[in-house]
Order: structure tokens, then sequence, then C-alpha cells
């Protein structure tokens, strides 16, 4: 009985060599091309979470974006652009959780055998993954103004852009801007406070 006939090396090309194992250089394009794919296929939708979160195991992350991006867009704090950096708050975000789940189920301390042969109570390594995730999520708060004082800041500089920094100027010298005591001036303020007024985190979105 003979074998099976092997396709002329045209038809393998065409069919992409199925029986050879690609190199390493091969394995890095596709894994490249991967990666690229999920950064280019963001959604149209500007409140559309970026397909990096479209991972099943990223479901906790994309809830978070879910929360937040809602209210984060409708005071203009969260543009098409931004996305992917908001989507780092996401994923930082549900790591907290999960560490501190993690913490909360076995503990703070776990036993370390030591090069002498005894042992010592240490921290778990989910008490380092927490506090790391909670400084990333607090440098990144700052972007969004996810924060009380972030929010403040915030509506400092967009004031300011606005032209009605002395507004919320604390101390004044000579020479500095004098607050304005128009209608008008009030009403930007207000207007201001109201598009920048954020709902506070795990609040429902209206």
């Amino acid at each position: 009985m003979m074998g099976r006939r092997s396709d002329p090396p045209e038809v393998q090309a065409a069919k992409g060599f199925p029986g050879r194992r690609k190199s390493k250089t091969e394995k890095a394009i596709a894994e490249a091309e991967r990666m690229a794919k999920i950064l280019a296929d963001a959604p149209a939708d500007p409140l559309g979470a970026p397909m990096l979160l479209a991972d099943e195991r990223l479901a906790p992350a994309l809830q978070v974006w879910k929360d937040y991006a809602p209210q984060l867009q409708k005071n203009n704090l969260l543009e098409r652009t931004d996305r992917h950096i908001f989507a780092m708050f996401c994923v930082y975000t549900a790591d907290w959780v999960s560490a501190n789940e993690e913490i909360l189920n076995k503990g703070h301390m776990q036993k370390v055998k030591t090069v002498s042969g005894s042992y010592q109570w240490k921290d778990t390594p989910a008490i380092r993954r927490r506090d790391n995730a909670m400084g990333f999520i607090l440098e990144l708060s700052k972007r969004f103004g996810l924060t009380p004082v972030d929010r403040f800041q915030l509506m400092k500089d967009q004031a300011h852009q606005a032209g009605l920094g002395g507004l919320f100027s604390t101390t004044r010298g000579e020479g500095e801007d004098k607050p304005a005591e128009t209608p008008a001036a009030e009403e930007d303020v207000v207007g201001l406070l109201a598009r920048l007024d954020s709902a506070p985190p795990g609040s429902p979105v209206n």
C-alpha cells in the first residue's frame, strides 16, 4: 500500500506549508499581527471598550469600563484617543479587586521555609500585587478626575482655559485677576461645575 503522496512545493507554499513548524521569526510576526489586531479593532462607538478588554479573562475590567465610561464621556473626559489609557485603569482596578479577594480568602501572611530549614511568616504575594495596582490606579485617576482632588484640579485647569481662572484662586495679590462679579460669570462657573460633576465610583449611571 502506497503512502500519501506529498503535494508539490508550489501547492505546499500556497497552503502555508502546513506540515512545517513555524520558525521563531514567523511566530514573532504572527504574534505581532495578533496584537496589532487587538489594538486596531477598536469599536466606532465612543463609549465602546477597546478590543483588548474583549478577552473573557478581563470581564471584571470590562465591567469597570461599563460603570465609569458613560459618566466620563458625559463630562468630556473620555475621548476616542483616551480609551487605551482608561482601559489600563480598568485592568488595574480589576487586578486590585482580585488581589484583595485573594487576601480575604487566604489571609495576609504565609509561612515560608528559610535556607536554615526554619520557618517565618511573610506577606503573601497578593499584598504586593494589590499595593502595586493601587499605585497605578491613583496615578491614572488623575488623568480622568476620579477623586475629589483630581476633579477640583481639572476644574481649575478647564476654568483657566475658559478665562475663569481667577474664580478658583485661593489667594490673590496685587496685579492678579479679581473674581468676576457679573451674573454671566457666575452662570459660567455653575455650568462648568455641572459639566464636571461626576458620580462617585460604583454609583448607577443615569
